[in-house]
């Protein structure tokens, strides 16, 4: 079994922590097999895997059931055919994970002069800020959270 893992997107008519994403499936024909002259289709049940009735566009798959609802975790199943005709099954299971919902903090705001020992100058407009103070106000208790700054 093998696992591919998305972030919630807003892509096809998806909108964000809707639990639907966009899959390209075949990205895992490598993973799945070594062979690339194995042919690699791909199943929303095993009922279709029998009757082989594959998903049409695996390039653009979303996890969504007959509804057009969110299916997550979703399992796929997989058949590998060799060129003499044999065949292995598998399963992928698709995982969607919720896109972070982040708060516009309030100012940062500090003084010129401030900002720690090397600024002497008071009116150079230059301070030093703590960015990583304003940390919790934009998770606002989101778990799983990671902030980056970047200039």
């Amino acid at each position: 079994p093998f696992e591919a893992i998305l972030c919630d997107d807003a892509a096809n008519g998806s909108t964000f922590n809707d639990g639907i994403s966009t899959f390209n499936l075949t990205l895992s024909n490598e993973l799945i097999t070594l062979d690339v002259s194995n042919a690699v289709f791909y199943y929303t049940s095993v009922a279709n895997q029998d009757a082989n009735n594959p998903i049409a566009d695996p390039t653009a798959y979303q996890n969504v059931d007959v509804t057009g609802a969110s299916v997550n975790p979703q399992d796929i199943y997989v058949s590998v055919f060799t060129a003499a005709g044999c065949e292995l099954r598998t399963t992928i299971t698709l995982r969607v994970l919720p896109t972070p919902t982040p708060t516009t903090p309030t100012p940062l705001e500090i003084c010129d002069g401030d900002g720690g020992i090397d600024d002497i100058d008071f009116r150079d407009g230059i301070s030093q800020f703590d960015l990583e103070s304003k940390n919790d106000e934009i998770i606002g208790g989101e778990p799983n959270v990671v902030i980056a700054y970047y200039d």
